[in-house]
C-alpha cells in the first residue's frame, strides 16, 4: 500500500511539473516576413559585406517594408572576433566597419528591426581564453567550456550544469533586446542535444532530455522577458517535437534551402521520414506532416528561405508562396536586389499576404501523410470565419482537385468563392473543381452565406455543461476532464479550438498545450476523457454538431460517441449520443475583439459595427482580458461590441453585446457593464477624447474624458525637482502643439529622478491639489523615462519613470494614441572658445565659423571639429536653439575639463556646466580634429598635422607589413612648410596597403603602436578610387589591383585622398619637355607646390583658379601643356595684388592630366586634373 501510495504522489509530482510555470501556452506572434542575406552567403561561401548589406536593406525599404516585410536578419558566415566586456558578439564580421548596435538603429529609424541568428549556448573561445567572466558574476567564461568540444566541427557550447550558465545565456539575449532585436534564431540544434548530424556522431557529446530543456527554457524566459521572438534551427524533433513544442515560437521542419529550385522544395528525398535531422528534407513534406502540431496561436512550422530566382516558372513560384503563407510559415526573402529579377511581384500579392496578416494557419484537409496525395488540398479559417482553401499539384502532369464545401467545410448552402492569385471573383457555390497544372497551385478564398456552426479555428472557449452550468477544466490528480466553476484566472479553464479536418477539431489546454484525448483510443461508452499530446489520432479530434437554442453536441471521431459530464463520477466521459442535458455544452468566447457602435462612435452610425479600426479596442497586455480604447467620441447613444474572432460587417447575431445597466447611463460615470440582455445604451453627453477600459474577468468599465486643458511635469525629476507643487509653474508644462490636436509638447531641462505627469480638465491647475485632475504614468516600477512609448491613466500602482540623467529633453504626448515619447535633445549649436582656440580669446564665444563644430548628420549626436588650434587653454560651448549671441555666457551649456589645466590632446571625457570652472589645455599648436558624442559624454582629440606619413604593407615600395618605417621611399611630403597637404609620388606593387602617421621624431621601424593609422572605410577598398580616410578604427585596408607607378595626395585638413596611376613615360616626358625638375603630379582638391602656386579645384570639370605671389615685375605668363608638350593655353597676367586669384576655363578639352607653368616660378610647373 506505502508503495503504490508513493508511486502516486511520484505520478502527481511529475504532472505538476510537466507544466511550466509563467510560459503562455498561447504563441502571441504570426510568422515573420524578412529579408536573410543566405543567398550571398552561399553562393560566396562567404560574410556578406556591409556595403552588399546596406544595400539590400534600402531595396527592401523602398520595395517590401510596405507590404509587412519589416525585419531584416543577419545569418552565418561572419566571425566572432569582435566582443565586449561579457564576451558577447559586437559585430558579424570583423571585415564590418559598424556593429549590430549601429545596424539595430539605422533599421529602426527606417521602421524595420534587426533580426539575429546567434545561438545563446555558443561560447566565444577568444573571448573565454582573455579572462573574461560572466555577467553579473565573478565567474570565469572559460568554466562553461568542455575541453573536449570546440574541435573542427564541434561549436564550444555552453555546459548547462556550470555555475553561471543561466546567467550567460539569460545575459545574451538581454544583450540583443537592449540593442533593439526582437527576433532570435538559433541554430544546430541537434548538434547540441544529440552530438550527432544524420547519423554522423562525430560532433561531441549527446545530452540528456532534461539539459536540452534546460537550455530552451533558459532562453525562452529571456525571450518572454524582452518580448523577442524565438526561432529554433535543426531541432532534432525527438518525441514529435515534445521539447520543441514546449519552448520555441517557431521550429525549422526541413532541410537548408541550398540551391534551391523545385528540387529542394518538393522533390528532395520525397515521402522519406528520416529518425534524425531533419526528419522530412523537402519543404513540402515537412510542412505536411508537421501540420498536426500547428495552428492558430500555436507552433509555428519555418520552411526555411525563398529564393525565387531558382524556380523555373510562375506556376512553382506561385506555389511556394501559397505554401509557406496557407501553412502560416514565414516568409524569409533571401532573393538579393541584384538577383530578384522580375519575380518581386510574387512578394506583393497583397490578398495572399493578408492570411499573414491576419495570423491564418490552415492545414492538409484529409491527412498529413506526405505520400497520399489528398494531402495536396489544405484549408483554414480566417480570424472572421472566412475559408481559405489551397488545391496544391506536386506532380509532374496537371491534376484535378475538388472539394464539396458542405460535407468538408461545415456549413451548408452556398459560398462566395474569389481566386487569390488572379484577383477575380468566381461566383456562388456549393463545391469546387478545378485542374491544376503541374507543380501549380489554385488558392481560393471561400465566405460561407450561411455560416454554421459559428466556431471559429484558432479563438479560445470556456466550455460549460448544460446540466450543471460548470466549465470543462483538466483534474490533474484525477487524469481526467472534471467541470468546475468558471474562474477567468485559471488557464486549465480555457480551450483553444483548431480546425483539423471534416468539420473536425482539436480542443487544446491554455495551461499546458495538451488536447482532448479519449483514453486508450477507446470505443465504449463510458471511458473517461483526458488531455494529450496532440499527435493528429482520430480520438483527438471533435465533431462540433449543432442542437439548437446555441447547444452543441461534442462527438468523437474515432468512437462516434458524445462527450458526457458523468455526475456519479465527477468526470467527463464519452457515451452514445442521446441528446441529455449532461451532452449538451456552449461555448462561451473569450473575446478577442471589442469596437465601439452607435452614433457616439468614431463612425457615428449603429449600420457597420465593425470592420474599422477606428472603433476598435486594444487589448493591454496578451491574455491580460484588459481591452482599452482612445479615441474621439461624438453625442449621442453607445454600446460596445464583443467577439471571438474577426469581425464580420454589419453582423449583429455573431458576438454579444457589452451594454449599460439602465437605459441612457452616463457614459462618462460608467463603472460596470452586463452581457446582452435589455437593449440598454450609454449616452456620450460630451463630444471628445476618451480612454474606455474594459476589464473582461471583473466586468468592470472605466470611462475618462481625457482632451485636458493643462498638463505639467511633477517630481524630482522635473524643472521644480520635487513632488510639492504639482502645477502652477510654467517651467513644468506642456503646451498643445495645435487647438484641439491632442498632442501636447514640453521642452526644457529635466534632472535626475523620479517623475509622472499630471494632467486636468477645466480651469488652471491648483498648486499642490492631488486630487484635481488625472496622473499619466508608467507601465512598470522605475521604467527608464527615455525608452517610454505608452503610459497608463491614473493606475492604482503608482508607478513613476526614472530620468537617470539630467540635461534637455523633449516630451511628446500624443492623448489619440495613448503614446509618449521622450527624447533627450543635446545642443544645436557648439563652439570653441578660449585662448587655445581658432579666434585665440574668451571675448567672442560665438559667431565665427571657423570656432564652429559640425553635426555629423542631421538630429546626430556626435559633433567634430577640424581646424588649428593656438597653445592656451580651452573650452566648449553650447547651445540649444537660435544661434549664439556673441559674447552672451549665459546663453548655453558649457562643456569643460574635468580637472583644471588638463591636457585636451588626451581628454576623452567632459562635464557639463561644472561650478569648477576646469580649462583645458592645448600644449603645442597645429591641426586638430575633436569629436564629441554627446550619447555617450565622450570625447576625442587627435593632432592631424603630422610630422612623418608612410606608406605600409605589401603594396608599398617595400612590400611588406614588418617595417612600418625608416625607408625614405615609403615616406610622403609635405607640399610646403606647416602645409596639411601630403604627396607621394612612385612605384606600388598590387596588394593590401595602409598610411602610418607620427608626430614628433622619425618612425621607430616595426614600432606599430607609435602614431596613427589612416585607414579605408571599407574592407579591400580599391585604392584608385579612394577619396576618403578614417584615423584609427577597424583595421581596414586599401587594395592596389595593379602594380605601378602612382601618384598619392593626403589632405589631412579636409581628411581627403587621391589616388592616380600615371604612366612613367609621361613622368619623363613632363621631366624632359618642360622643365629640368621633377613634376609633382597631384590630384587633391586644392594643390600646393612650394607656396608659390596654388590650383583649385583639382580635379576641374573645366573652370578652376590659380592663386599666385606677385613677381617683381608685377607681369606673368601662364602656360597649360598637354602631356604631349602642346599648349592648350596661354595667358599673360598683371598683378594688383599682393597674392592675386586668375580664373581659367578649359571647358571642353579632352579627359586628362594637364600641366601648368608660370614663367616667372623659375619653371615650378603644376599638374592638373581635367575630369569632363
Amino acid at each position: 500500500m506505502k508503495k503504490t501510495l508513493v508511486l502516486i504522489l511520484l505520478l502527481i509530482l511529475s504532472l505538476l511539473l510537466s507544466v511550466e510555470k509563467g510560459f503562455s501556452q498561447i504563441n502571441p506572434y504570426k510568422a515573420p516576413l524578412y529579408w536573410n542575406p543566405y543567398e550571398y552567403n552561399l553562393t560566396k561561401n562567404d560574410y556578406i559585406p556591409e556595403d552588399e548589406w546596406k544595400k539590400n536593406i534600402d531595396w527592401m525599404n523602398e520595395n517590401l517594408k510596405s507590404y509587412g516585410y519589416n525585419m531584416i536578419c543577419i545569418d552565418g558566415w561572419g566571425d566572432d572576433s569582435n566582443y565586449n566586456q561579457d564576451g558577447y558578439r559586437t559585430t558579424h564580421s570583423s571585415n564590418w566597419i559598424h556593429d549590430y548596435k549601429y545596424w539595430a538603429d539605422y533599421l529602426k529609424a527606417r521602421g524595420m528591426t534587426l533580426g539575429m541568428y546567434n545561438n545563446p549556448l555558443w561560447i566565444n573561445k577568444k573571448a573565454a581564453d582573455a579572462g573574461v567572466k560572466i555577467k553579473g558574476t565573478n565567474i570565469p567564461l572559460s568554466t562553461l567550456l568542455n575541453p573536449i568540444e570546440g574541435q573542427e566541427k564541434i561549436f564550444n557550447w555552453v555546459q548547462v550544469n556550470n555555475p553561471g550558465a543561466e546567467q550567460y545565456i539569460k545575459g545574451y539575449v538581454q544583450y540583443y533586446a537592449d540593442m533593439g532585436v526582437s527576433y532570435l534564431r538559433i541554430d544546430f540544434l541537434a548538434w547540441f542535444q544529440t552530438g550527432a548530424d544524420k547519423g554522423d556522431s562525430t560532433y561531441g557529446p549527446a545530452r540528456s532530455t532534461q539539459d536540452y530543456e534546460k537550455a530552451l527554457r533558459w532562453i525562452r524566459e529571456a525571450c518572454d522577458e524582452n518580448k523577442i521572438f524565438l526561432s529554433l534551427v535543426m531541432p532534432e524533433l525527438q518525441d514529435n517535437a515534445v521539447s520543441e513544442n514546449k519552448y520555441g515560437h517557431m521550429i525549422r521542419i526541413n532541410e537548408d534551402l541550398g540551391d534551391g529550385g523545385w528540387n529542394r522544395f518538393n522533390n528532395l528525398d520525397r515521402g522519406i521520414r528520416h529518425s534524425w535531422w531533419s526528419q522530412y528534407y523537402n519543404t513540402f513534406d515537412g510542412y505536411t506532416y508537421w501540420s498536426f502540431i500547428s495552428g492558430r496561436k500555436k507552433l509555428i512550422l519555418d520552411g526555411d528561405f525563398i529564393r525565387l530566382n531558382s524556380m523555373a516558372n510562375d506556376n512553382e513560384k506561385k506555389t511556394v508562396i501559397s505554401l509557406h503563407l496557407m501553412a502560416g510559415g514565414p516568409l524569409s526573402i533571401a532573393d538579393q536586389y541584384n538577383s530578384i529579377g522580375q519575380d518581386i511581384s510574387y512578394y506583393q500579392n497583397e490578398e495572399m499576404l493578408a492570411l499573414n496578416k491576419d495570423g491564418f494557419v490552415g492545414k492538409p484537409l484529409f491527412t498529413n501523410d506526405p505520400t497520399n496525395e489528398s494531402s495536396q488540398v489544405w484549408a483554414g479559417q480566417m480570424s472572421n470565419g472566412d475559408w481559405i482553401i489551397g488545391f496544391f499539384n506536386r506532380e509532374n502532369v496537371a491534376k484535378n482537385r475538388s472539394l464539396d464545401f458542405n460535407s468538408s467545410l461545415g456549413f451548408s448552402g452556398n459560398a462566395s468563392v474569389r481566386d487569390l492569385w488572379t484577383h477575380t471573383n468566381l461566383g456562388s457555390m456549393s463545391s469546387y473543381s478545378v485542374n491544376v497544372p503541374a507543380h501549380g497551385c489554385v488558392i481560393l478564398k471561400v465566405v460561407p452565406i450561411n455560416p454554421q456552426p459559428d466556431i471559429l479555428s484558432g479563438n479560445n472557449y470556456f466550455i460549460k455543461s448544460k446540466a450543471n452550468g460548470k466549465t470543462i477544466a483538466y483534474n490533474t490528480l484525477r487524469d481526467s476532464l472534471t467541470t468546475n466553476t468558471l474562474d477567468w484566472d485559471k488557464s486549465d479553464q480555457k480551450w483553444l479550438f483548431t480546425f483539423e479536418k471534416n468539420k473536425e477539431y482539436s480542443i487544446t489546454s491554455l495551461s499546458d498545450k495538451k488536447s482532448f484525448d479519449v483514453v486508450e483510443q477507446s470505443v465504449n461508452n463510458g471511458a473517461k476523457i483526458h488531455t494529450w499530446q496532440y499527435l493528429g489520432l482520430n480520438s483527438q479530434k471533435w465533431d462540433m454538431v449543432p442542437d439548437g437554442n446555441g447547444y452543441y453536441k461534442i462527438i468523437n471521431s474515432n468512437s462516434t460517441k458524445a462527450l458526457e459530464m458523468d455526475a456519479a463520477r465527477g468526470i467527463v466521459v464519452q457515451s452514445s449520443s442521446t441528446g441529455d442535458s449532461s451532452q449538451l455544452w456552449t461555448l462561451e468566447p473569450i473575446f478577442d475583439h471589442l469596437t465601439l457602435v452607435g452614433p457616439a462612435s468614431p463612425t457615428g452610425s449603429w449600420t457597420k459595427p465593425e470592420g474599422t479600426g477606428a472603433t476598435d479596442f486594444k487589448e493591454s497586455a496578451f491574455g491580460s482580458d484588459v481591452w482599452t480604447f482612445t479615441g474621439y467620441l461624438n453625442l449621442g447613444e453607445i454600446k460596445i461590441h464583443a467577439k471571438a474572432g474577426g469581425f464580420a460587417s454589419g453582423s449583429w447575431t455573431s458576438g454579444s453585446w457589452l451594454q449599460a445597466k439602465n437605459s441612457n447611463a452616463n457614459f462618462l460615470t460608467a463603472n460596470e457593464y452586463v452581457v446582452g440582455g435589455a437593449d440598454n445604451k450609454w449616452n456620450v453627453a460630451a463630444a471628445g477624447l476618451y480612454n474606455i477600459k474594459v476589464n473582461l474577468r471583473e466586468k468592470s468599465l472605466d470611462v475618462k474624458k481625457i482632451d485636458y486643458d493643462y498638463m505639467t511635469l511633477v517630481g524630482p525629476g522635473s524643472s521644480i525637482g520635487n513632488w510639492a507643487t504639482p502645477e502652477g509653474d510654467s517651467s513644468t508644462d506642456f503646451a498643445e502643439t495645435a487647438p484641439n490636436s491632442n498632442i501636447w509638447l514640453f521642452k526644457g531641462n529635466l534632472n535626475a529622478g523620479e517623475i509622472k505627469i499630471h494632467v486636468k480638465l477645466g480651469s488652471d491647475f491648483i498648486a499642490g491639489n492631488w486630487l484635481d485632475g488625472s496622473w499619466l504614468q508608467a507601465k512598470s516600477a522605475n521604467a527608464d523615462f527615455l525608452t517610454q512609448t505608452e503610459y497608463l491613466i491614473d493606475d492604482s500602482n503608482d508607478f513613476k519613470w526614472n530620468i537617470e540623467e539630467s540635461g534637455y529633453y523633449i516630451v511628446t504626448v500624443d492623448l489619440n494614441a495613448n503614446k509618449i515619447a521622450v527624447q533627450r535633445r543635446y545642443f544645436d549649436y557648439m563652439t570653441l572658445s578660449g585662448p587655445g582656440s581658432p579666434i585665440g580669446s574668451w571675448n567672442k564665444p560665438e559667431g565665427d565659423i571657423n570656432t564652429d563644430f559640425i553635426q555629423t548628420c542631421p538630429n546626430s549626436n556626435i559633433w567634430t571639429f577640424t581646424g588649428m588650434l593656438k597653445v592656451g587653454q580651452v573650452k566648449i560651448h553650447a547651445k540649444i536653439g537660435s544661434d549664439f549671441i556673441a559674447d552672451n555666457w549665459l546663453d548655453g551649456s558649457w562643456l569643460q575639463a574635468k580637472s583644471n589645466n588638463a591636457d585636451f590632446r588626451t581628454a576623452a571625457e567632459y562635464i557639463i556646466d561644472s561650478s569648477n570652472d576646469y580649462k583645458w589645455n592645448v600644449a603645442q599648436a597645429g591641426l586638430y580634429k575633436i569629436t564629441v558624442d554627446l550619447t555617450k559624454g565622450r570625447l576625442s582629440v587627435k593632432r592631424l598635422d603630422y610630422d612623418h606619413l608612410t606608406l605600409v604593407g605589401p603594396g608599398s615600395p617595400s612590400g611588406t607589413w614588418i617595417r612600418p618605417e625608416g625607408d625614405i621611399t615609403t615616406d610622403l611630403a609635405r607640399t610646403a612648410p606647416d602645409s596639411n597637404i601630403w604627396t607621394f609620388t612612385g612605384a606600388l606593387n598590387a596588394g593590401e596597403i595602409k598610411i602610418h602617421a607620427k608626430l614628433g621624431t622619425d618612425f621607430i621601424s616595426n614600432n606599430w603602436e607609435d602614431g596613427n593609422w589612416l585607414y579605408s572605410d571599407a574592407v579591400n577598398a580599391d585604392f584608385l578610387t579612394a577619396a576618403r580616410y578614417r584615423v584609427d578604427g577597424t583595421d581596414t585596408k586599401w587594395n592596389i589591383a595593379e602594380a605601378g607607378v602612382y601618384n598619392i595626395t593626403v589632405n589631412l585638413a579636409t581628411e581627403l585622398l587621391t589616388v592616380q596611376k600615371v604612366d612613367q613615360n609621361s613622368i619623363i616626358l613632363q621631366k624632359n619637355s618642360l622643365s629640368n625638375k621633377p613634376v609633382s603630379l597631384v590630384g587633391n582638391e586644392v594643390s600646393i607646390v612650394q607656396n608659390e602656386m596654388v590650383v583649385y579645384p583639382n580635379p576641374t570639370s573645366g573652370l578652376f583658379s590659380i592663386q599666385i605671389k606677385r613677381p617683381k615685375s608685377a607681369k606673368a605668363t601662364v602656360y597649360i601643356f598637354n602631356l604631349n608638350g602642346a599648349v592648350l593655353q596661354k595667358r599673360n597676367i598683371v598683378f594688383s595684388e599682393e597674392v592675386q586669384n586668375f580664373e581659367f576655363n578649359i571647358t571642353g578639352a579632352t579627359s586628362g592630366i594637364y600641366l601648368i607653368k608660370v614663367d616667372c616660378l623659375d619653371g615650378v610647373t603644376q599638374n592638373l586634373i581635367l575630369q569632363n
